[in-house]
């Protein structure tokens, strides 16, 4: 008898509701054009909190799988179909490949680069609230790796949503799975949750004072340093990360 081990990956609450709702439009049940429930009923379906339920939400609507109308609801898109809706969302790849890491944290230091500079750029002070939140929220978790690597997902996500830029937030969702993996594992380290927590204070510091040439390298600089460290902690002792 041949012995399968699979190791399960843990998925955040705003997964499983974005997981639960693509499933829904995958197998028509809900169909284009198909209104959802409102919130109140799906929080209680779905047995999560408002915030939780709004951020899956988002998430299906920046990849274009939703469209959210003021005061009338979430609607799906007319031109959603089963095999976009699975190329959108299937990962691109895992990051246990060395190879495929790096070109992933170079597309994401490319990307993520320019929607800090753009958020930088554009930022409300409403946004400034919402990322001072997530600083919060980090410096809560510092302790715990997995809420840790949690809140590094959100925080970058949160970034794409002030740069206000569909494919930003497309790209983003795209590679949202071996991004997550990254995460959870870089996150079992802690002086690289103290790094990332440091790094993301400088990020939100140079959008507040909106500097889009800093938001930009520090950023990438951040990316960079993320990679090496994980790089590092694989085999030896890991590297300060320089801000």
């Amino acid at each position: 008898m041949v012995s399968m081990q699979t190791k399960l990956v843990k998925i955040s609450t705003v997964d499983a509701v974005v997981n639960h709702i693509k499933a829904r439009i995958a197998s028509g049940h809900l169909p284009p054009d198909a209104k959802l429930p409102s919130e109140r009923e799906l929080q209680v379906q779905l047995g999560v909190s408002r915030f939780t339920l709004r951020e899956g939400l988002a998430r299906l609507q920046a990849l274009g799988l939703l469209r959210i109308e003021h005061g009338r609801g979430a609607f799906v898109r007319p031109d959603v179909s089963r095999r976009s809706l699975e190329d959108v969302l299937s990962p691109m790849f895992s990051h246990r490949n060395p190879q495929h890491l790096t070109d992933l944290m170079q597309a994401r230091a490319l990307i993520e680069g320019e929607v800090a500079a753009q958020a930088a750029a554009g930022r409300s002070e409403a946004d400034l609230v919402c990322l001072e939140a997530h600083l919060a929220e980090g410096c809560r978790c510092l302790d715990d790796p997995s809420a840790f690597g949690k809140h590094d997902f959100d925080f970058h996500q949160a970034l794409a949503r002030i740069a206000d830029n569909a494919f930003y937030r497309l790209f983003l969702e795209a590679i949202a799975a071996p991004v997550g993996e990254f995460l959870a594992d870089h996150a079992l380290s802690a002086q690289n949750r103290q790094a990332a927590a440091d790094s993301h204070q400088a990020i939100v510091e140079a959008i507040r004072r909106r500097a889009p040439d800093q938001a930009r390298d520090l950023t990438r600089r951040h990316i960079g340093a993320c990679h090496a460290n994980y790089q590092k902690g694989q085999s030896g002792p890991l590297s300060k990360e320089a801000l």
